[in-house]
């Protein structure tokens, strides 16, 4: 049976823990997106969000703080007949809004795994992007950036040795070490790359 709660990602906000994922509980069709708010990393609760469901399935797998204090969350949806990037943002944990758009590449539907904020102020996803057919490589590894003032409006970024670093930098973003404090009685955690993944 499929857990009801995929934990994928969590961090800190004050003195707690923000952790963000996919619900089964309330749609256990498809899942919605959720966030869940811990005091001490072991007692977790769910907390009330508008804009992270709707029809077809919605999950958040990275969390990220904006340096106006906006919260950003990565993660994909059902559009169509498949699951795309999708990006959204929140002044405070509870309301959501989709951004107008997300990391996308011509030559296919990426899968974009990793975000983090730039010292500037910018903000860059990581992932990777579908190779040509044929192509024995196969997906090449990927990076978009977008401003804090257009998160709709996310542009590829070439393949250089330092773009390449940061690519395995954002990927390889650790988890908060109060995280791995898992909410009571899960019922696994499979390793991801550097990341835990939680289910209960």
């Amino acid at each position: 049976e499929e857990a009801k709660v995929r934990i994928r990602d969590a961090e800190a906000d004050g003195a707690g823990l923000v952790a963000v994922g996919r619900d089964l509980n309330d749609d256990a069709g498809d899942g919605d997106g959720g966030i869940w708010r811990s005091d001490d990393g072991e007692a977790w609760r769910r907390a009330a969000t508008a804009g992270l469901g709707g029809p077809g399935r919605q999950e958040l797998h990275r969390l990220v703080r904006l340096d106006d204090g906006r919260w950003l969350a990565l993660g994909r949806q059902m559009r169509g007949a498949q699951m795309t990037p999708a990006v959204w943002t929140s002044p405070d944990l509870s309301t959501w809004t989709e951004a107008d758009g997300h990391p996308s590449d011509g030559s296919g539907v990426p899968s974009v795994w990793g975000v983090a904020v730039q010292d500037d102020g910018a903000v860059v996803a990581a992932g990777s992007r579908p190779g040509l057919p044929g192509d024995p490589a196969g997906a090449e590894t990927a990076l978009w950036l977008a401003e804090p003032d257009a998160l709709g409006r996310w542009r590829p970024l070439d393949h250089t040795p330092d773009r390449l670093r940061m690519t395995s930098q954002v990927l390889g973003k650790t988890m908060p070490s109060r995280a791995s404090s898992q909410p009571p009685r899960p019922s696994s955690s499979v390793e991801r790359g550097s990341r835990q993944m939680y289910d209960w």
